[in-house]
């Protein structure tokens, strides 16, 4: 993004409007930038390469932890930034 990156955007949004859940695709996922991404409110991660089940399955889990498996929705609750890598089919 020109004027700023994911984070800065992150930070804008949950200032503005904290009732919107914030993900985030990034190339670049480890530790680091799983943390900063909790740190300004992105309430999950995924790889560039999720699939289309896997990214719905888990944006369900964090919009609806009720619905959820308790002990699978652990790190979410937690805040630890859930995360997701599953190659994408390509058939």
């Amino acid at each position: 993004m020109p004027e700023m990156n994911g984070f800065e955007a992150a930070t804008v949004l949950q200032k503005t409007m904290p009732q919107v859940p914030l993900f985030m695709f990034t190339h670049h996922r480890c530790d680091e930038v799983e943390s900063q991404a909790a740190s300004v409110g992105i309430r999950a991660a995924f790889s560039k390469y999720t699939g289309i089940d896997a990214l719905v399955a888990q944006v369900s889990e964090v919009l609806n932890p009720a619905k959820s498996d308790r002990s699978s929705h652990h790190e979410s609750r937690s805040g630890r930034v859930a995360t997701i890598a599953v190659p994408f089919a390509s058939d």
